[in-house]
């Protein structure tokens, strides 16, 4: 299941033409399989001409069941060797990055990559593997709860309009318990 606002995200990425590569433990076909729908469901089209999934692969036998997942497996803990320029090419040396994740370990996913700037957003839900101050610490943009991708979609809008003010705020984003803490 995608995070609400994810539909927002994707066609701020089209519209601009970004391209985005999706590092995830979960398994790709499922991940392509909810990406299709959320196209469908939300009229996006060309949906994925803006990422490309990184994810652990299934093996099916004959009859169509699965019988293993595919090495390298991707994990929290081993994204960054999943995401590296000798198995995606196209992604050019010193570039800026966007990491969004739930883990802290989620942030070393562009470690193997020659980044010039990296802009982290971690969403905590006090289900990952740290406490909150630890995400404040890690991460430079904190979204509380199950927030919404559209805080990411927002702060994706202001960089790219080059709106580079910097604040140390804490945002109500909704009237449960999302709420938004920057230090950009």
């Amino acid at each position: 299941m995608l995070r609400d606002g994810a539909a927002d995200f994707f066609r701020l990425l089209l519209e601009k033409k970004l391209h985005c590569y999706i590092v995830s433990g979960g398994i790709r076909s499922v991940m392509n399989q909810c990406l299709s729908m959320l196209a469908i469901q939300k009229d996006i089209e060309n949906i994925e001409s803006c990422f490309t999934i990184c994810a652990t692969e299934e093996k099916y036998d004959e009859a169509g069941r699965l019988v293993s997942f595919l090495e390298p497996r991707v994990t929290s803990v081993d994204k960054a060797d999943s995401l590296t320029h000798e198995k995606f090419p196209e992604i050019k040396l010193n570039v800026n990055a966007l990491v969004v994740g739930d883990y802290i370990l989620d942030l070393h996913a562009g470690d193997n990559l020659n980044l010039k700037t990296t802009l982290s957003i971690g969403f905590f839900n006090g289900r990952g593997d740290g406490t909150l101050n630890e995400y404040l610490l890690a991460y430079d943009i904190v979204v509380l709860g199950d927030g919404s991708y559209r805080h990411v979609a927002d702060i994706v809008r202001k960089i790219i309009s080059g709106d580079t003010k910097c604040s140390y705020r804490q945002v109500t984003t909704s009237a449960e318990y999302s709420q938004f803490f920057t230090k950009l």
